[in-house]
């Protein structure tokens, strides 16, 4: 089931999903980007899917989705062959792009993932905190800011009564600066 987020872009009325068209191209790119199987897709969604599917071969045309896709089943190795790779705001990958993440990783020597679960901002295009979370890293790989130097303790204060309502995140101690 695909629900509107507080964050989704659509939400402040200047985008709205306003035909079936729209709101199935919606769905279906959320349904691949968090990699639900086809099979527990809703109709609607499966219908559009095929037709969508058909038009892309039909043209020759890939769209963005495809390419992550297409990149996790035939690329095994990393871009480049790279040996390190260093993955910033990673809480905004979707479980798709989260896989050749760590597809890749297994060939690299070197991984850092960084990312805040608290600061996911694009659910609206398949993102979780989920997908960052699991599987979890070991303790002895986790390393959490607990100072921040930009944020005010006014702003702290509000986040922290806001955070607290998610249902799936990781408790952190984080402390504003004083000023």
């Amino acid at each position: 089931r695909i629900t509107k987020a507080e964050d989704d872009p659509h939400a402040d009325g200047k985008a709205e999903l306003k035909t079936w068209g729209d709101k199935a191209m919606n769905a279906y790119q959320i349904l691949r980007a968090r990699m639900t199987p086809r099979k527990a897709w809703p109709a609607t969604v499966t219908d559009f899917a095929t037709q969508w599917e058909d038009w892309k071969s039909s043209c020759g045309y890939l769209d963005f989705t495809d390419m992550i896709e297409l990149a996790l089943e035939h690329c095994d190795d990393p871009p480049g062959d790279a040996f390190v790779g260093f993955f910033d705001e990673v809480q905004d990958c979707s479980a798709l792009e989260l896989a050749l993440i760590r597809k890749w990783a297994q060939k690299m020597d070197y991984v850092i993932l960084c990312g805040d679960d608290d600061q996911c901002l694009y659910s609206w295009r398949g993102s979780t905190a989920e997908a960052f979370l699991d599987p979890p890293a070991d303790a002895q790989h986790k390393h959490i800011l607990a100072q921040s130097y930009r944020v005010p303790r006014s702003v702290w204060e509000l986040s922290q009564r806001w955070i607290k309502k998610l249902s799936r995140r990781e408790d952190k101690d984080y402390k504003p600066r004083d000023f």
